[in-house]
């Protein structure tokens, strides 16, 4: 099972009521084994010694780069999210061996705030995951570039499992992009399984 964990952008009223620092919002990844135990946390932020990690590290001193778990990233004492998610999504049917493996590679990578963040990384690891029955829906929901491919070397066939995807002009990815494709996704399997049972 993958959980997809949406956080919107902080409001003045979160800021107060939760005590935390101002953010953009975010998006995470859950990979679940069925024992219960979490195989991978996605989750993916700036390098700590980066422009945007240090000016972010004066009201969220990370430890690491990245938190090892939902629980670390929501922790309001800890220097991640410090509040839970507004949305958790639960997607079946993926290929979570896949998932796993792709985020050891792209957890290297360089974050770039409007060409590579952390919903850009989740996309990128959803979307090489589905099911290829569900992928038409996917495409329209979400826009994808070139720039989302080139961080994919290394990464077998994928470049051929999403070449045809959209490839129109990338502006950003976002928390909300990654709710559309969340809904879009759940559309596409009810679809797909109401179709494989000749309903």
């Amino acid at each position: 099972m993958v959980k997809l964990y949406t956080w919107s952008p902080t409001t003045p009223a979160t800021i107060l009521e939760h005590t935390v620092a101002p953010d953009v919002g975010h998006s995470s990844l859950e990979v679940i084994g069925e024992d219960g135990k979490t195989r991978a946390y996605a989750s993916f932020w700036p390098e700590r010694d980066s422009l945007l990690g240090k000016i972010t590290g004066i009201w969220k001193p990370r430890p690491s780069r990245y938190p090892d778990s939902y629980a670390t990233e929501t922790n309001p004492e800890g220097a991640y999210m410090q509040r839970e998610a507004e949305y958790e999504d639960t997607f079946e049917g993926l290929d979570e061996d896949s998932i796993v493996r792709m985020w050891d590679k792209l957890k290297k990578t360089e974050y770039h705030f409007l060409k590579w963040n952390c919903s850009n990384v989740c996309k990128l690891l959803l979307l090489s995951s589905v099911n290829p029955g569900v992928r038409p829906t996917l495409e329209q929901a979400l826009q994808t570039s070139p720039e989302d491919f080139k961080h994919a070397e290394g990464a077998g066939d994928l470049l051929a499992t999403l070449a045809h995807l959209s490839a129109s002009s990338f502006i950003e990815c976002s928390p909300p992009d990654l709710r559309k494709l969340s809904e879009a996704y759940a559309s596409a399997r009810a679809a797909l399984d109401k179709s494989a049972g000749g309903g």
